[in-house]
C-alpha cells in the first residue's frame, strides 16, 4: 500500500462584483446587469455567483423576487472586468408598493485561476 503526497486545496478567489436593475413592477421579467472585476494579476474563472436579496420594505418583501442562477462558463482576464447579466422577476401578485422599490443586494462571486 503506498500513500500519495497530501495535495494542498486552495480556496476560491474573491472577485468584486457590482450591479443593478431599475424599472422593476409587478409581473415584470428583466436584466440584473452584472459587472465582474477581478484584482489579481492572473485570469480567474467564476465558479459561483450569489446574490442575496433584501426587503425592500415593510411592505415590499425578498420574496416577491426570483432571480435566475449563474449557469455560465465566465473568465476575468487580469486587472480587467467583465459584464454578465441575470434574469430577475417580480411576482405578479406583488403588491403594488413594490413598483420601482429599491432592493438591496449583496454580491459573493468566487473564482479558480484560469
Amino acid at each position: 500500500m503506498s500513500v500519495g503526497a497530501a495535495q494542498k486545496v486552495r480556496p476560491p478567489l474573491s472577485l468584486r462584483v457590482s450591479g443593478g436593475v431599475r424599472g422593476l413592477y409587478p409581473g415584470a421579467r428583466l436584466r440584473l446587469r452584472l459587472k465582474v472585476r477581478n484584482t489579481r494579476d492572473f485570469p480567474i474563472r467564476v465558479v459561483s455567483l450569489k446574490i442575496n436579496v433584501r426587503n425592500a420594505g415593510r411592505s415590499c418583501r425578498r420574496t416577491q423576487l426570483r432571480i435566475a442562477r449563474f449557469r455560465r462558463s465566465l473568465v476575468v482576464p487580469a486587472h480587467r472586468a467583465r459584464r454578465t447579466g441575470l434574469s430577475v422577476t417580480m411576482l405578479r401578485s406583488a403588491p403594488d408598493a413594490c413598483k420601482d422599490a429599491v432592493f438591496p443586494l449583496r454580491f459573493t462571486a468566487k473564482g479558480r485561476r484560469a
